[in-house]
């Protein structure tokens, strides 16, 4: 029967961090998801109104369409950016998570020596795991939140001024 071995400090570190990182990307794909389908539903809503009777409606209301397609553009391009990871990557010792994708190595070889050497020791895996999940939530998560917080400003910046500018027009056509 296996000998059942003490979790060390560290580890329980790392077990957490993996834990957060993985919540945190599964939040902004979650995210992203919601921005995406509630972008799309009102885009296919507003285009059905302008494509039926678009020279009916005043220029309030043209513009205040204009206003509100440009903003659900640019949300969802920005939706789509928070879960694509940048590509450029500069900090060494960083060969788990990014693999061979940031940083080239000249053969395989050199690369399972690499990893051969950071598995000599638990200490030393676990220390470059850290280091790791330190660089992916200051390569990817934290821009990706960031994409996602102007993603929803721009959403709500759009549908407040298009709100104003159809009411301003209705207002103006009471008067």
């Amino acid at each position: 029967m296996a000998e059942k071995r003490d979790v060390t400090k560290s580890e329980k570190i790392l077990e957490s961090l993996i834990s957060t990182h993985m919540q945190l990307k599964e939040q902004i794909f979650n995210t992203t998801s919601i921005l995406l389908v509630v972008t799309s539903l009102i885009f296919s809503i507003i285009s059905g109104f302008f494509i039926k009777d678009f020279n009916s409606f005043g220029i309030l209301i043209k513009i205040a369409g204009f206003v509100l397609i440009i903003s659900l553009l640019v949300t969802l391009i920005l939706s789509l950016l928070s879960i694509l990871p940048k590509l450029k990557h500069k900090t060494p010792g960083t060969e788990y998570y990014f693999m061979d994708v940031f940083r080239k190595f000249r053969t395989k070889q050199d690369y399972l020596k690499r990893l051969e050497k950071i598995e000599k020791s638990d200490e030393k895996t676990i220390k470059f795991f850290i280091d790791e999940y330190y660089e992916l939530g200051e390569k990817v998560l934290l821009p990706g939140f960031k994409k996602i917080r102007l993603a929803i400003q721009v959403l709500i910046f759009g549908l407040a001024v298009s709100t104003a500018l159809v009411i301003l027009s209705l207002i103006l056509s009471l008067v």
